[in-house]
């Protein structure tokens, strides 16, 4: 379970925003793929599963609404295969309501759900500028000072293992670096950080092997 992953399932409905019939749609899709990677559908004629999985999604949807209801659509099926892929700690026998109940109750408290939270709410903060205002230079450059290092967070809770012939740019398409315009580097370079031949990407790279938690730590206004 990753906090990167996390941040791309959060970007679909919320469930409380969906109808009583589309949740059952998100639930019952969700356990039938579990049902089959698990390879436990083999043991169930089709309406028989059927049956099972919709007694299983239908009281699943009350804890849904009460316990759970800030989940978004894409988080049910990303924390069942958490789930079957043994990344919680808490022992489960079998496919079951308290199977499915315990994965997305180790999912939605989980610390990788917070901070993915954390992380797409600073990128989004960092992302939102007004057409409209007139901005200073200073402002301007504060604007992609905190975009670099929110871009940067997100690298660094990434799972990947960089290699010093890696190239930047798979990094960066990896890890979704968006320097639109190119002002990221252009910034970065200009203040000394990065050699004008060097990408984003494989400046967040160098700064990791140097075991850099904030770009922009030692500066001063």
């Amino acid at each position: 379970m990753r906090a990167t992953d996390i941040i791309e399932v959060l970007k679909t409905d919320k469930l409380k925003d969906l109808s009583t019939a589309s949740m059952m749609k998100v639930v019952t899709s969700a356990m039938l793929r579990i049902f089959t990677l698990s390879g436990a559908a083999k043991g169930y004629d089709k309406q028989q599963l059927k049956e099972e999985i919709g007694i299983f999604s239908s009281t699943l949807l009350s804890d849904l609404r009460n316990e759970f209801s800030e989940l978004h659509s894409g988080e049910i099926g990303y924390a069942f295969m958490c789930g079957l892929k043994g990344d919680f700690q808490e022992k489960t026998f079998g496919l079951n309501y308290k199977t499915f109940y315990t994965w997305l109750s180790c999912y939605y408290f989980s610390p990788e759900r917070a901070e993915a939270i954390n992380n797409a709410k600073r990128l989004s903060a960092s992302r939102q500028i007004a057409p409209t205002s007139s901005l200073t230079e200073y402002e301007k450059e504060e604007i992609i000072k905190n975009n670099i290092q929110a871009s940067y967070q997100l690298f660094l809770a990434g799972p990947y293992q960089a290699s010093a012939g890696t190239m930047g740019s798979v990094i960066a398409e990896h890890y979704n670096i968006q320097d639109l315009g190119g002002a990221m580097k252009r910034y970065l370079v200009r203040v000394g950080k990065m050699n004008i031949s060097e990408t984003v990407g494989g400046f967040f790279i160098r700064m990791k092997k140097q075991s850099v938690k904030n770009i922009f730590e030692n500066e001063r206004d």
